[in-house]
């Protein structure tokens, strides 16, 4: 369980700038708790305004390319991501409660 959990936050900042990938509930899941320990840890820090962007970079961005790979795994358009610009703390919870779209009938 250790082992599943740590090799999706290897890839969850690998795949940082891979927003055209597939992730599912569990690999999101996985960099979500990672990033929120990650940040607590981050506000005992002295002199954390030094590292702003740094650090910003880090917690965030892992974070959004995860999410719009798991809009893509449950067939959602990535259009949807703009919901980040109105509303972020909305859109971190939005991959959580997606179910797969069901595939149109061929022939």
């Amino acid at each position: 369980m250790l082992s599943f959990y740590l090799q999706n936050i290897k890839m969850g900042y690998i795949k940082a700038f891979d927003c055209y990938g597939h992730d599912s509930k569990w690999q999101y899941l996985c960099i979500m708790t990672f990033q929120i320990v990650w940040f607590l840890f981050y506000l005992w820090l002295p002199y954390k305004s030094d590292f702003a962007l740094l650090i910003f970079l880090f917690f965030f961005l892992p974070v959004i390319s995860s999410n719009t790979r798991c809009l893509n795994y449950y067939g959602y358009s990535r259009a949807l991501c703009l919901i980040w610009l109105i509303a972020p703390y909305i859109m971190l919870f939005i991959p959580l409660f997606l179910r797969k779209r069901p595939v149109g009938k061929e022939g």
